[in-house]
């Protein structure tokens, strides 16, 4: 398949519940539009701004992993201006497992002349 992403989401909190669960299947439907497939959907809860943005002091904040070819993820990002019911999104590329890290490479000790590690 592609390469795992995982997406920051901020949606306005002007939606009430049901505008909000229609926009994040929205976001979803876009992702598997694409050819990606969700991993994961984990609602944050609304927080506040450090400073205004947009004369909005606070956002819905939902975290979304999945995995799309890395060619894709630029119109994903094109898509998502399209459509107003996304404040903001950051798309970072997500990492592997520290398990599946760890097994790869295994630890290393530098050997001193003197007998001790």
């Amino acid at each position: 398949m592609g390469r795992l992403y995982e997406a920051l989401a901020i949606f306005p909190t002007s939606m009430n519940e049901e505008e909000f669960n229609k926009a994040l299947g929205e976001f979803v439907h876009e992702i598997e539009r694409l050819g990606g497939k969700t991993a994961g959907v984990d609602r944050l809860g609304i927080r506040s701004f450090a400073r205004l943005m947009k004369k909005s002091e606070a956002g819905s904040y939902v975290r979304v992993g999945f995995e799309m070819d890395a060619d894709k993820v630029d119109k994903f990002r094109a898509r998502l201006k399209l459509k107003g019911d996304v404040f903001r999104v950051q798309i970072l590329a997500a990492r592997k497992p520290a398990r599946a890290e760890a097994k790869k490479a295994p630890e290393q000790t530098e050997e001193r002349g003197d007998g001790n590690p």
